[in-house]
């Protein structure tokens, strides 16, 4: 009996640290969603004070160049508001992690 008492006490471990490492990934991929929504609105939006480019597709770029994809890019007045998704794995249907970030001239 004390064999399956100890079995199951590290089935139990097991599962906790796989569900804490889990957990470490996707607080890890929020992160680098938000860092790439950051940069690629930023970056969009010095395209567009500058007019050498066209925003959005910079905030593409930038974003892909970050592991993550553009899902919209809206250019209002002097702003950019970039909406990224990035995914944890070798499959990209797992975990999706979504940031959005706004940036523009200070006022």
């Amino acid at each position: 009996m004390s064999t399956v008492y100890g079995a199951m006490i590290t089935l139990g471990i097991l599962s906790v640290v796989s569900l804490l490492a889990l957990g470490s990934a996707m607080l890890g991929h929020k992160e680098q969603a938000s860092t790439a929504a950051d940069l690629a609105a930023l970056s969009a939006a010095m395209v567009l004070q500058t007019g050498e480019g066209e925003p959005c597709g910079t905030a593409r770029s930038i974003a892909a160049a970050n592991g993550a994809d553009v899902e919209n890019c809206e250019v209002k007045g002097e702003f950019v508001t970039v909406n990224v998704t990035t995914r944890m794995g070798s499959n990209s249907r797992i975990l999706p992690q979504k940031a959005q970030a706004t940036a523009g001239p200070a006022e």
